[in-house]
């Protein structure tokens, strides 16, 4: 009997790790992923003055280009406390309008950004997702801090919970994340900077929204069978 229990066991293990792996390659195909690699030109994004970005040539994470700005903290109008530094706007045909949309409906899970600075220290950037007319929208906090001449990749996830959300201007998740149609990346302020007339460069590349399926299905495969496993080694 041990004999023909060890035989079983083997062979539900077996079937175990083929449901995962079917499982799990049947979730990667059903990823949708939407990127900005900036490969011929800025894709209608605009800096922080609302004009068009610098776009570098063969050069950047994606070796096809990536988009940059300069700016100084001391520019800012009175009052403002943090810099957008990247626009990504549906209304003026940004990215032809691919990171717009209802983020919910279309199960969007995940943001992501290489970003670049040269500033003499470290910054905090932040997301701000918000509405095609801009309001309301939600901004996202993002920790640690980014380091100088590095590129760096910021990661939000687009979920109820997520404490880095400090913001949904009056409303809620629901409310900003189901009409998308403008996306800013920015910087706090450092107050040893407010107002420095030092323009320092940022730069940007490899933008992305991505759905990220939740592996209900393998987790359901996986119980069913360890209780297979459970009943067949107590006969």
């Amino acid at each position: 009997m041990a004999w023909r229990t060890l035989i079983t066991m083997r062979t539900v293990t077996a079937l175990m790790t083929a449901a995962m792996l079917l499982t799990t390659a049947g979730l990667h195909a059903a990823d949708v992923t939407i990127t900005e690699n900036f490969e011929t030109d800025a894709a209608s994004w605009e800096n922080p003055t609302f004009s068009p970005l610098t776009h570098v040539p063969a050069a950047g994470p994606s070796a096809d280009g990536y988009v940059s700005t300069d700016y100084a903290f001391g520019d800012l109008p009175d009052g403002a406390f943090g810099l957008v530094l990247f626009r990504g706007e549906s209304f003026n045909g940004a990215s032809d309008g691919e990171f717009a949309g209802n983020y919910i409906a279309d199960g969007v899970k995940q943001f992501k950004a290489l970003v670049r600075h040269n500033a003499p220290l470290p910054l905090v950037y932040n997301v701000r997702f918000a509405s095609p007319f801009n309001f309301p929208g939600s901004s996202a906090i993002l920790l640690p801090p980014v380091m100088p001449n590095t590129w760096t990749e910021l990661e939000v996830s687009i979920r109820p919970g997520n404490s880095e959300f400090v913001t949904f201007e009056g409303t809620n998740f629901n409310t900003v994340f189901s009409d998308i149609g403008n996306l800013q990346i920015g910087v706090s302020v450092p107050a040893a900077f407010a107002d420095s007339p030092t323009p320092f460069t940022y730069d940007l590349d490899f933008v992305s929204i991505s759905t990220v399926p939740e592996p209900a299905t393998v987790g359901l495969v996986m119980l069913a069978l360890a209780g297979l496993v459970g009943r067949r080694s107590r006969k």
